[in-house]
């Protein structure tokens, strides 16, 4: 069926307004919980407006490259916890977030998503089939691991450009996509950012003031068991955000993101390499992600 230019305007309009109304029910949300977000001060959803508070251009990442101050990121870090407590003590069953899931079908589709654009399309050839097969039963297991995890509030995306700063408060944007997923999930967006890298050490104590603070907050976590959780969701999330990079540039036509992907691929291989486990599935990415040979 041939689609004509006023229905693609009502496709495009319902789309818009289904994302505004997103923003606006998990923004409430937040608010409710106490979380610093935009103040709402109009919305039309019909007519696709939405007027929120204007919270400048001062990201995480713009204010950390300009003094290289690590207690920003202690701040956004507990931040983070304050956010999974409120959620943990306040779901509210009407907010969407609570109602979605990270389930094996979505991770096991940003695999798939890798191997189509992080190796097939990234270095214009198609896989063969039985390394293919192999990656894919590897990515399975994984899949099913974090399934089998995923049951915590989770912004999805926290990471530093979404992290505002006005008048030295930190403010949260781009809540729209929240869902349940791994404990481990937004940690793992700030700490292995594609737009700033961390040495070991820095990585290290960071995820050791996450835990103590989760603890300290009542949230019991154990120290060793999230470490392995934390490269578990790395491996995921790094060789989908590298696979997107691509994705976005072939797709969209915008070529932006590709200086990330070394950055995105080499958290994933320098997590892989931790856990003995996925020797072989390494030593078969090695072959072709050249980041997984440094």
């Amino acid at each position: 069926m041939k689609i004509n230019e006023a229905e693609k305007c009502n496709i495009l309009i319902l789309q818009k307004c289904n994302i505004l109304t997103l923003q606006l029910h998990i923004c409430n949300y937040l608010k409710s919980a106490g979380l610093p977000v935009p103040a709402i001060y109009f919305s039309d959803i019909s007519k696709g407006i939405i007027l929120l508070e204007d919270l400048g251009d001062t990201t995480l990442e713009r204010k950390f490259s300009q003094n290289n101050d690590l207690g920003l990121y202690q701040d956004a870090i507990r931040l983070l916890v304050q956010m999974k407590v409120a959620a943990a003590n306040k779901p509210e069953k009407n907010c969407i977030a609570f109602s979605r899931k990270f389930d094996y079908d979505l991770y096991f589709w940003e695999f798939e998503h890798f191997i189509e654009y992080g190796i097939e399309a990234r270095n214009d050839f198609k896989l063969p089939e039985n390394d293919k097969n192999i990656m894919k039963n590897y990515f399975s297991e994984i899949s099913k691991k974090l399934d089998s995890l995923s049951d915590t509030f989770t912004h999805r995306d926290y990471q530093s450009r979404n992290l505002m700063i006005k008048e030295g408060k930190f403010y949260i944007i781009d809540f729209q996509d929240a869902l349940i997923s791994t404990p481990a999930y937004d940690i793992v967006a700030l700490l292995r950012d594609s737009y700033i890298r961390f040495e070991d050490k820095i990585i290290n104590d960071f995820i050791g003031l996450y835990v103590n603070e989760l603890n300290k907050s009542g949230i019991k976590t154990d120290s060793e068991s999230f470490r392995l959780l934390f490269d578990l969701q790395t491996i995921q999330r790094k060789l989908k955000d590298g696979g997107r990079f691509v994705f976005i540039d072939r797709v969209k036509k915008n070529p932006s993101f590709l200086p990330y992907i070394p950055n995105s691929f080499g958290y994933a291989a320098q997590s892989m390499k931790k856990l003995p486990e996925f020797k072989e599935l390494y030593k078969i990415l090695s072959k072709y992600v050249p980041e997984f040979n440094n």
